[in-house]
């Protein structure tokens, strides 16, 4: 039996073992990899960053925006995308992307970032009695909110009513009540 002063060392084998625990239990390669896998998930979390699923070395810092930022990405820059194997980073404005093929690893990392989080659209969670300002197949209306069947939705001068969580409607912006300044 060891000494129970004797200093336990942790090693890991050839094989990928864990040796060396104090219990002398070991913990298998799969077991570590596990481990692994969820203290680099926990240090995402930590660092407000999103790691791309298909390229774990790349990973997302969305903003915050501040002059420091600006001054290293350009101004209207987002996020950073960087390359951990060697610190390349990239500023993204998600609204310069056109679409398209890329080759390259950055753009689509922050292309499956912004898929992952996608903008907020305020108009989704509006209020009975509101007025406003909506994009609706690429046409501007004002719709006021009314319940209809205990369901709220937009009504409009003349494109009838709309559910606020409709893919037809891609912008808007509250009329009235106007937003509280603070």
């Amino acid at each position: 039996m060891a000494n129970e002063t004797q200093e336990q060392t942790l090693r890991i084998e050839d094989d990928g073992t864990l040796r060396g625990l104090p219990s002398g239990d070991f913990i298998y390669e799969g077991d570590i990899a596990a481990l692994r896998d969820h203290f680099l998930r926990e240090c995402d979390e930590q660092l407000g960053r999103w790691r791309w699923p298909e390229n774990p070395d790349y990973v997302v810092y969305p903003g915050p925006v501040d002059a420091v930022f600006e001054r290293m990405f350009g101004p209207g820059v987002k996020s950073v995308v960087l390359r951990e194997s060697d610190g390349m980073t990239k500023g993204y404005v998600r609204e310069e992307d056109l679409g398209g093929p890329s080759r390259w690893p950055h753009v689509e990392a922050a292309r499956a970032y912004f898929g992952a989080h996608p903008e907020p659209k305020p108009w989704v969670d509006a209020q009975l009695g509101e007025l406003w300002e909506l994009t609706i197949e690429g046409q501007d209306h004002r719709a006021f909110v009314r319940k209809a069947n205990g369901v709220l939705l937009f009504a409009t001068d003349t494109r009838g009513s709309w559910d606020p969580k409709a893919e037809r409607i891609t912008a808007g912006h509250r009329i009235f009540p106007p937003a509280e300044k603070s």
